[in-house]
């Protein structure tokens, strides 16, 4: 196994727990599953980790219908430090990969950290070719390692399961109030100081009208001394496909 992003240097010997998952959107489920590594690790005076997948295995397995992700990897990477995580670990997905099986999984995961003592995932996690491994399958596995494994409760939104699909389709529509209910907090939208650019939310709000809050970094000029501004922002795709225009008018 060979994974990108590590600073191998921050385990070191300490006792890792490993959150393992796509996380796309960081919602409130995936935020459980966080704080639960979070907490093991101090409890233990480990090290807390994130173990996650790029490209989304989607994108490598069918390509012709990709999951169109929420949010682009570097807001996630720091949502994922702010939230506690000292080291985030990030796996190449291929097909190569995806033909492993949960046995070869759970051992190479043992075999690249030694000290892994914990694995926390949601209760409808599958790994291993074909998604043949479950929650139970992976607690039966890991013991054989020395690992425990903590399967996180799902968290329910009017009465279903909180999902990216969900958060996703539900934001394609235009849905803001039931997608900030699943992620846990305001979605929003990074951007620099252009207007045009390439767009790098792949899942993304329809074209129209809405009322926004902009909070301008400190390094960024602005024709006024506040940092945060109450305004509209009109979002309309323009070519080429990947494009996508903003027009801000300030209240």
């Amino acid at each position: 196994m060979k994974t990108s992003g590590t600073r191998f240097a921050e385990i070191g010997d300490r006792p890792l727990h490993l959150a393992v998952g796509m996380f796309d959107g960081l919602h409130v489920g995936h935020m459980c599953v966080i704080r639960a590594a979070v907490e093991g690790a101090k409890k233990s005076h480990g090290i807390s980790g994130i173990l996650t997948f790029s490209p989304h295995p989607r994108k490598v397995l069918m390509p012709e219908a990709p999951t169109l992700l929420l949010f682009p990897r570097s807001v996630l990477f720091r949502k994922m430090r702010d939230s506690g995580i000292q080291v985030i670990l990030e796996k190449k997905f291929t097909k190569n990969f995806a033909q492993r099986s949960p046995e070869y999984f759970l051992h190479a995961l043992k075999r690249f950290f030694p000290t892994l003592e914990a694995i926390y995932v949601g209760e409808s996690f599958h790994f291993g070719h074909e998604r043949s491994g479950n929650l139970s399958q992976m607690i039966a596995l890991a013991e054989s390692l020395n690992i425990a494994v903590f399967g996180l409760f799902s968290n329910f939104y009017k009465k279903d399961r909180i999902s990216s699909t969900r958060i996703r389709e539900n934001l394609q529509k235009g849905n803001l109030t039931d997608v900030n209910a699943m992620l846990g907090y305001t979605y929003f939208h990074e951007i620099d100081s252009t207007i045009s650019y390439a767009w790098p939310y792949e899942a993304s709000l329809p074209n129209g009208t809405y009322t926004v809050t902009l909070t301008a970094q400190d390094a960024i000029p602005i024709p006024t001394t506040a940092r945060v501004l109450n305004g509209t922002v009109t979002l309309a795709v323009q070519p080429p496909p990947n494009y996508r225009t903003l027009a801000w008018d300030s209240q």
